[in-house]
């Protein structure tokens, strides 16, 4: 695989900020540091994959942010509380509640094809999507 210019170029920058970083930030370069780094990338490309794998299928999922919004909000409530245990299983259970939603816009993808082939009634999977925003955007702010 032969690297574009513009790929070298994004390469070379990312390693300038890197050199730079470890020289100015003594604390940079230490474990503990490089292991939260890394933490707060994996949480980030699990949600960036997920998004990858909406748009593969022609899909458009504005909901995600909430989601993880309203997850990481009733888990860390619960969490203060004193209820570790709890406080993850809801975590957990909201987020696959959004991806429940997704399924459910995936049908509703279906169904739609189906209704636009028998000519009967479209419904756009972006007012889908942005229902399914601002429904949870609303339960963050109640919460």
């Amino acid at each position: 695989m032969k690297l574009s210019t513009r790929g070298v170029y994004r390469l070379g920058a990312v390693a300038v900020i890197l050199a730079a970083a470890w020289i100015l930030v003594p604390r940079f370069g230490t474990e503990s540091n490089l292991i939260n780094l890394l933490r707060q990338a994996f949480l980030l490309a699990l949600v960036a994959t997920g998004v990858s794998l909406s748009m593969l299928v022609a899909g458009l999922d504005l909901s995600i942010g909430a989601v993880a919004a309203l997850s990481s909000c009733l888990a860390a409530t619960l969490i203060v509380q004193g209820h570790v245990v709890l406080g993850i299983l809801t975590g957990l259970s909201v987020g696959a509640l959004g991806a429940g939603l997704v399924a459910v816009a995936a049908l509703v993808g279906v169904v739609e094809s189906v209704m636009a082939r028998l000519r009967l009634d479209r419904v756009p999977q972006f007012l889908v999507a942005a229902s399914a925003l601002a429904f949870f955007a609303v339960v963050l702010l109640l919460w």
